[in-house]
């Protein structure tokens, strides 16, 4: 509608500049000066009532737009009033969510206190099972026991446990082994030495996994490992593989 007025005050301003300049070329006093002094008039006229209908138009537009505008600003402020409430529940929610976690917390720590009161009966029984299992080993290795276990004074020396030949005992504490040697291993060379710490390690990780003291992810990492010849440290686990050792001499 706006456009059509628009083009319509377009054609009476046209059309009154055309019979203005006509009624300046025509005779004062003539019948011709009189029509396009009138339709000058109208043309005019027509002008104007384009031109307030207009105005009129885009007043009604302007008001339906602010009242569409008050309309949003009013949904918004439900929206935000809903969003607080919904924040309010979820803060609740979070509050009884801690208070949750706090309880379960404090359930856990009860737990770890009660499993550290029983650390020193683990450590017994694993470094129990881990005396049994070198034992064990070095029957072998002198040919003291059969394949069952049982002593025997016809056995075969077996070469493959002939590591346990230099170890005296392995011992577990928190959460790590530490192996004493005897001096077999003085003229031994780094690589076999490093070998049999490893198969040493390795027998040591087995036994406690079947005594239930560590898990299988323990056994697949290995545990830090430090090797004594007395009370001189000469080997360890390196820190990037538990399962290697840096010999120290």
């Amino acid at each position: 509608m706006v456009y059509f007025l628009a083009v319509v005050f377009f054609l009476a301003f046209v059309a009154m500049i055309f019979y203005f300049v006509s009624m300046l070329f025509s005779k004062k006093d003539t019948e011709k000066f009189a029509k396009n002094r009138n339709r000058t008039f109208l043309a005019i006229g027509t002008m104007v009532a384009s031109f307030v209908l207009i105005i009129s138009i885009q007043a009604l537009s302007s008001g339906s737009d602010t009242s569409s505008n008050n309309a949003d600003v009013a949904s918004s402020k439900k929206t935000e009033s809903s969003e607080k409430a919904t924040s309010s529940s979820e803060s609740i929610k979070n509050s009884s969510s801690a208070s949750s976690n706090n309880v379960a917390s404090s359930s856990d720590d009860s737990s770890e206190n009660s499993s550290s009161s029983t650390q020193p009966k683990n450590v017994e029984q694993a470094n129990a099972a881990i005396s049994e299992r070198l034992t064990q080993a070095q029957g072998w290795a002198n040919g003291t026991l059969d394949s069952n276990g049982n002593p025997t004074n016809s056995g075969t020396p077996n070469s493959a446990y002939n590591w346990a030949k230099i170890v005296t005992s392995i011992k577990y504490a928190e959460n790590e082994l530490t192996i004493y040697v005897n001096k077999n291993y003085v003229g031994m060379s780094k690589t076999q030495f490093a070998n049999y710490m490893y198969t040493a390690e390795n027998s040591a990780l087995n036994a406690l996994s079947e005594a239930n003291i560590i898990n299988e992810n323990a056994v697949k990492n290995g545990l830090y490992t430090r090797v004594f010849d007395g009370n001189t440290k000469i080997a360890q686990s390196k820190i990037t593989n538990r399962h290697q050792f840096k010999i120290n001499q």
